[in-house]
């Protein structure tokens, strides 16, 4: 069994593959200028799903965790720190800075966040708020 697509098939499919890659030049340029402008670098993070709730890592080298400003509020959670790495020491004359600024999902119990940092990595546990209820099925 063979497949192809048809030649009208075939043009959408590489119109929609080459309007995705200025999509991401867009967003890349945009960043970059982000970066830029406010002297501010994204670092590398992962965002996961745990039994419990939801854990953040962001590798920020040479950071020390009193250097760190975490902020949450609402739905956000906003991290600063300064940037120490090569690339933000090439950047002379302006202070470079992590930033990082996720949205949260709903549920989370404020009072139950926790932060810990560790060879320039930050790692922050947040746990889900306890709540709902089971409904009865008549």
């Amino acid at each position: 069994m063979s497949f192809w697509l048809s030649d009208e098939s075939d043009d959408k499919f590489r119109k929609m593959m080459a309007e995705a890659r200025r999509m991401e030049d867009r967003t890349l340029r945009a960043l970059k200028e982000f970066e830029h402008t406010q002297g501010c670098m994204v670092p590398l993070y992962e965002f996961r799903a745990t039994p419990d709730g939801y854990a953040i890592t962001v590798d920020m080298p040479g950071v020390k965790k009193d250097e760190v400003t975490l902020l949450f509020e609402g739905d956000h959670i906003a991290i600063t720190a300064p940037c120490v790495t090569e690339a933000g020491k090439k950047r002379q004359g302006k202070k470079v800075r992590y930033f990082i600024d996720l949205t949260l999902p709903r549920g989370i119990d404020e009072k139950r966040i926790k932060a810990s940092m560790k060879g320039g990595l930050l790692k922050i546990d947040m746990k889900k708020a306890a709540g709902g209820r089971q409904l009865k099925i008549e």
